[in-house]
């Protein structure tokens, strides 16, 4: 994964602790013009020679680009990340969480408003509006690059609980290393003054974090999840000195294998499994048997998403060895989903025999277990009403797709989807084509807003099948012509419909 390092216009702004609109009207030019040059857009010659006089340094070190053959050449440069959002702002993050502490040398006076607020135990008024200020000068690019507030907001959330186990002075040193990276700088937090209690109030709060992280994954596109990861396993490398080694590890393990989940969904497959094989190295690392199950487990995922069933096994056998050493319930949820995947996987390579020997497996370690993201009861039904579409067993594939469905949480729309496009396939293939394509609908609603290369690439196999099962029928045709215009969907293309025989 390459380093993500803000725009050297932005490091000079920030140096002078100047918001975007303050530098712009400082140099006399607009505060769009900064935001451009800030993301690697072309400015006015007029404009770069105001900036450079303003902070005394060349176009060049400013990071100021000229024309657009200089901008052409950026975005070769940067087409492996060319679907990631920025990423989140450690300085706006630290300043959300350090209202109370001195942050700005100028601050020296305090009038009675601010002894009143610090007596009810809120922050000294002029403290918190300046640094508010600040928080939403660094937060408003995301804005401005199409987030919208609730999305800020939900990162924020996933975010703090790791970043408020910091110590205040902690805090303020993450804040200063975030200026470091700008200049290349590999700066960490220093752990020597910290008590045991800090350093458990930090572990926690990482924890916390990085199960946060996790939860929205089932809910978020994965070009978001990404970037939170990303900016969670940030905050976990500046912290490095303050972690135990075994809880760093499984960390670093947690967060390379959400990334490798959000890339997969991206169709960045060979970049899924890389990072899951670093998920791998890490747990390793810290002797974690359960991350190092789990990053196999989302290798046999990639491995089956690009059509290498065998291989798929063969990590699911190596995962299954390693949880025969591990305890609790956790074990035996990932026990039963790796047994239920390896046998779809078996399904996929028609050996039935093993394909139900697998799922009463997974079926009986689900006993007396409620729901849960990682596996449960619906989990298992969706993966076993995919074996028999597999095996052409429609009713009972409806019969399990159906009862998956209904015992899905409302904020779970990946498995929905996952659920849904084989239920909307087995009602195709059973010549059942009205509640087809009310199903279709259904997955048009929660896919559009997704943004899964994976998930597209599903949907887009359904309306072949839909083809394929009406080739003539008006409806279907419909149908998929409204996906077409759909911009975040790949619906079936023009040229590969049938033609109307009417």
């Amino acid at each position: 994964m390459k380093a993500v390092h803000p725009h050297p216009l932005s490091f000079a702004r920030c140096q002078r602790n100047l918001t975007m609109s303050q530098l712009a009207e400082a140099a006399r030019i607009g505060a769009s013009t900064i935001w451009r040059a800030e993301h690697s857009y072309p400015i006015s010659a007029e404009s770069r020679r105001r900036l450079c006089l303003f902070f005394n340094l060349t176009s060049q070190e400013l990071g100021l680009v000229s024309d657009h053959r200089e901008k052409s050449a950026l975005m070769v440069d940067h087409a492996a990340d060319a679907f990631v959002p920025p990423a989140l702002s450690f300085p706006a993050l630290v300043a959300v969480t350090e209202i109370n502490g001195p942050a700005l040398a100028q601050m020296t006076h305090h009038p009675a408003s601010d002894m009143l607020s610090r007596e009810a135990g809120l922050p000294d008024a002029s403290s918190a509006s300046a640094l508010l200020a600040h928080t939403s000068s660094d937060l408003a690019a995301l804005l401005d690059a199409g987030w919208s507030v609730n999305a800020v907001l939900t990162a924020l959330r996933t975010m703090l609980p790791g970043m408020q186990g910091l110590p205040q002075e902690a805090r303020r040193s993450v804040y200063e290393m975030a200026a470091a990276a700008l200049k290349g700088d590999d700066l960490q937090i220093s752990g020597e003054h910290l008590s045991q209690e800090e350093r458990a109030r930090l572990c926690n709060g990482l924890r916390q974090s990085v199960m946060e992280g996790w939860r929205l994954y089932q809910s978020s596109p994965p070009a978001y999840v990404l970037v939170v990861a990303r900016t969670q396993l940030a905050l976990v490398q500046q912290a490095h000195a303050l972690l135990p080694a075994d809880l760093r590890s499984s960390l670093y393990a947690a967060l390379y294998n959400l990334m490798g989940a959000a890339l997969l969904h991206l169709g960045q497959y060979a970049a899924a499994q890389r990072t899951h094989q670093k998920a791998h190295i890490a747990a390793l690392e810290a002797a974690d048997i359960w991350n190092m199950a789990q990053s196999l487990n989302w290798q046999a995922i990639g491995a089956n998403n690009m059509g290498q069933y065998e291989a798929a096994i063969q990590c699911i056998e190596s995962a299954m060895r390693l949880l025969g050493y591990g305890k609790g319930e956790e074990f035996v949820r990932l026990q039963a989903h790796l047994l239920a995947d390896w046998a779809f996987n078996a399904a996929l390579l028609q050996e039935q025999a093993s394909v139900q020997e697998k799922l009463e497996r997974s079926a009986t370690l689900l006993e007396g277990l409620g729901p849960d993201e990682e596996f449960d009861l619906s989990r298992w039904h969706q993966t076993a009403g995919r074996c028999m579409l597999l095996s052409q067993n429609y009713p009972a594939a409806i019969e399990h797709l159906e009862r998956s469905v209904a015992e899905l949480a409302p904020g779970w729309l990946v498995r929905k989807i996952l659920t849904l496009v084989p239920l909307a396939e087995a009602y195709a293939r059973q010549r059942e084509r009205d509640a087809s394509i009310a199903i279709g609908e259904q997955i048009v609603a929660i896919l559009q807003p997704m943004g899964s290369a994976m998930l597209n690439q599903c949907f887009k196999e359904l309306q072949q099948h839909m083809l394929k099962s009406f080739p003539q029928d008006q409806r279907v045709r419909r149908f998929i012509e409204r996906a077409r215009h759909q911009p975040l969907l790949n619906a079936v293309p023009a040229d590969q419909m049938p033609r109307s025989g009417k």
